[in-house]
């Protein structure tokens, strides 16, 4: 069997509704012999090359409004890659309005508001160099 030449880039990878399970095995048909194949290993290889986004709780303090926000953050504490070398990376991210108490003046006249602010957040990671 001669080995296929691809592109390294993880861009021209499956995306997740390319591997829906019936699907591919309808395609397959009878060709499907779980005796000599695995989907199992097509979960253990995606598992542990995606990146997905992790999200977290963030108090912002009390002069946001609101005050929590769920920011998000790629893993880079392993290699994503077989073999090896690339991690996590930000690829996209989006920005949410949010309201912060800013006050002008530090004597007794001061003038104090609520100012829209923008606040970007991690919203995909990708496998990359």
């Amino acid at each position: 069997v001669k080995d296929i030449v691809e592109h390294p880039d993880p861009e021209y990878d499956p995306k997740e509704q390319d591997l829906d399970e019936r699907t591919l095995r309808k395609k397959l048909g009878s060709h499907f012999d779980p005796g000599f194949m695995a989907v199992a290993v097509l979960q253990w290889l995606w598992a542990h090359t995606h990146c997905p986004v992790h999200y977290a709780w963030k108090d912002l303090g009390v002069r946001f409004w609101p005050r929590y926000i769920k920011e998000g953050n790629c893993l880079a504490e392993k290699s994503c890659s077989l073999p090896e070398g690339m991690f996590c990376k930000p690829v996209k991210s989006v920005t949410k309005t949010f309201l912060r108490w800013h006050c002008q003046g530090w004597s007794s006249q001061k003038y104090c508001t609520w100012i829209p602010v923008q606040y970007p957040l991690i919203s995909e990671c990708k496998c990359s160099c």
